[in-house]
């Protein structure tokens, strides 16, 4: 049977050191499809079952970020100014949020796939799908909503349409939040899905 622990399997080279741990939540336990990502090398590297990654990376002091499973109610984690110099073990807990999510689309209904959605420093983390749809989590609060382009390989913009930024959008539960791009007047703010408190 496996075990809970796995024994590292990547053998980090000259310059290079292994980042390793557990993506858990805020009762412990292992969010199984979570991304550790470090967007400067480009690289990323996805949880196990019991919420265990390891990656591989050169030497050097980087920005990273943790990406929940899509369309979760865990909110997104990041540190600035992570020195790598040796193997080391780095565990990440992720908080619950309240889930913000809807379909992008142009005034003609059209969907806007792979847009990125941005409520203050929160990002989603994935981009919209076919469909248009998004989802991230965030705590309770009032935030700007900021949906531009997902960009791809060399900075370049996967789609094209005018950024999306709306004000004082007002988050106290789940919420369904439909976004028109295109459109000079944002769309109306809805009222909150569920009013349930986020697990501890």
């Amino acid at each position: 049977s496996p075990s809970a622990t796995p024994t590292p399997t990547l053998a980090p080279t000259l310059n290079q050191c292994r980042i390793s741990g557990y993506i858990k939540d805020s009762n412990g336990i292992g969010i199984a499809g979570a991304i550790f990502n470090l967007p400067s090398i480009p690289a990323s590297v996805t949880a196990n079952s019991w919420g265990y990654y390891q990656i591989v990376v050169p030497l050097g002091t980087y920005h990273f970020y943790v990406w929940p499973p899509f369309d979760s109610n865990y909110v997104n984690g990041e540190q600035i100014g992570f020195v790598v110099n040796s193997d080391i073990t780095k565990n990440v807990t992720l908080n619950t949020g309240y889930k913000v999510s809807g379909h992008i689309t142009d005034a003609s209904g059209t969907p806007a796939a792979k847009a990125i959605v941005v409520l203050n420093g929160y990002l989603s983390g994935w981009f919209s799908k076919s469909d248009g749809y998004y989802a991230l989590s965030v705590p309770a609060g009032t935030y700007k909503i900021d949906v531009h382009p997902g960009i791809g390989a060399n900075n370049a913009p996967l789609t094209s349409f005018p950024n999306y930024l709306e004000y004082n959008f007002s988050v106290t539960g789940d919420t369904i939040k439909n976004i028109v791009i295109g459109t000079p007047v944002p769309t109306a703010t809805p009222l909150p899905t569920s009013t349930l408190a986020p697990q501890p």
